[in-house]
């Protein structure tokens, strides 16, 4: 069975993320990475997206209550944060990290 991934962990984890910057701190970074995440969820991301998103990374809830709370399928919900997920991620390749 497979764990849910915060947030952090996501875009951290994003290709083009592996490489650092020197002398920063392993904090700074993560810190750094937490304040544009939490922009690039605000400006990038529609309407949809983030309420899906943030309701299941950060309120823990499942795709199928999500469905049943929006009235769409746990299958559009899925969909919907897979294409966020991917908007975040290409987000991330501009950063210099």
């Amino acid at each position: 069975m497979s764990r849910k991934l915060a947030l952090d962990e996501i875009v951290i984890s994003a290709e083009g993320m592996r490489k650092f910057n020197e002398g920063e701190t392993n904090r700074s970074q993560i810190l750094r990475m937490k304040t544009y995440l939490k922009t690039a969820i605000r400006l990038e991301l529609t309407e949809k997206q983030r309420r899906y998103l943030l309701g299941y990374y950060s309120s823990g809830k499942t795709m199928a209550q999500l469905g049943r709370e929006n009235g769409v399928s746990e299958s559009d919900i899925s969909k919907t944060i897979k294409r966020a997920l991917t908007r975040l991620k290409s987000c991330t390749a501009y950063l210099n990290l």
